[in-house]
């Protein structure tokens, strides 16, 4: 920094910009320095609930009639209506049928061991012993397994750290003071930069849409939709600012009185510039034109106390100020990328 002219004033009051990744986070400051080598925790909220197999005491069963050489008949009791598939050990043959009880045929039995394996429309999955074929002229009662259990998932993060560095040619003052508020007031673009290298643009980040681009609503919609089926808390949607700008053109996206951004289904929305490099999954940036978007579970952002420096060169009457602190991400349990087409209308 070179001293200018004029007569020095007080710098003014300089607000954060609103609406990026640590408005929406939960922000942890770290209690433990420990903690700043990476944290660990066991979460309640990943996956969804199951429906109950069978009826309300939970109990499914299967009668098989033998048809013919290689044909049964399996009459369900205690299933609730729907959509079913069943197969045979998990491939062909299989059959699909509607409503409560169904009573279907299946074809091309072969001879053996075979497990029976029935899955309704919303994924629930029932499966039962082995019952070997031919069964002979007397029906066989199977009952399907009932509920299965969701192994609870770990989530883990590991650090990354934010700087701020400032030059004056001055010794009088202490700059360290300088350098930190700087950093409080531009940390938000640097953090987003670090989340979207080490979390979101990472090969085991899904994308439910692959890589074929679909339309700013859309990919929203799909987002949103995803999050619905295997999360249950609140997801957090990441895109860049200028993303947001047009979701919120086109009404898909409502910003409260504090410029906080939210889906209208209560997603929240991190739409800060340190995801303007948009790097998609593979850790390339998108296409001209295109742009990357994301979901995930809720995130976490432990963070240190920042650490101040400098360093005084009085040959050349220069001084160096640093500061700097350390944050240690986590999300929980899932997320998912989807790539759209910045279009005129966005529609």
């Amino acid at each position: 920094m070179a001293l200018g002219t004029g007569i020095a004033v007080q710098a003014p009051t300089v607000a954060p910009l609103p609406g990026g990744l640590l408005a929406v986070a939960t922000v942890v400051e770290a209690g433990d320095p420990h903690a700043l080598n990476g944290v660990t925790y066991l979460s309640e909220a990943c996956g969804v609930a199951d429906l109950v197999p069978g009826d309300n005491c939970g109990m499914l069963s299967v009668t098989i009639t033998a048809v013919d050489a290689d044909s049964a008949t399996f009459e369900f009791s205690g299933t609730p209506g729907g959509s079913y598939t069943i197969t045979i050990d998990d491939g062909a043959p299989s059959a699909r049928v509607f409503g409560p009880d169904p009573s279907f045929t299946v074809d091309g039995i072969t001879d053996g061991d075979h497990t029976l394996t029935l899955t309704a429309a919303g994924g629930a999955t029932w499966t039962s012993g082995t019952f070997t074929w031919p069964i002979g002229a007397a029906p066989n009662l199977l009952t399907l397994g009932s509920k299965s259990a969701d192994e609870i998932d770990v989530v883990s993060g590991l650090p990354f750290s934010v700087y701020k560095m400032v030059e004056c040619k001055s010794l009088v003052d202490d700059d360290t003071v300088w350098a930190r508020n700087s950093l409080v007031l531009g940390e938000g673009h640097a953090v987003e930069a670090g989340f979207m290298q080490s979390i979101l643009a990472q090969p085991d980040t899904a994308m439910p849409n692959g890589t074929t681009a679909v339309s700013l609503i859309n990919g929203i919609a799909i987002l949103e939709g995803y999050a619905a089926d295997v999360y249950g808390g609140v997801p957090t949607l990441h895109m860049p600012r200028s993303v947001a700008t047009r979701a919120l053109a086109v009404d898909v996206l409502v910003s409260g009185l504090d410029w906080t951004v939210n889906t209208k289904q209560g997603a929240l929305v991190a739409n800060g510039g340190g995801y303007s490099a948009n790097l998609g999954p593979d850790g390339s940036s998108a296409p001209a034109g295109q742009a990357w978007l994301y979901v995930t579970g809720q995130v976490v952002l432990t963070r240190g106390s920042i650490v101040t420096s400098r360093a005084l060169d009085y040959q050349n009457n220069n001084q160096v100020a640093l500061a700097e602190r350390t944050y240690v991400p986590t999300v929980d349990c899932f997320k998912a990328a989807v790539l759209v087409t910045l279009e005129a209308n966005d529609g």
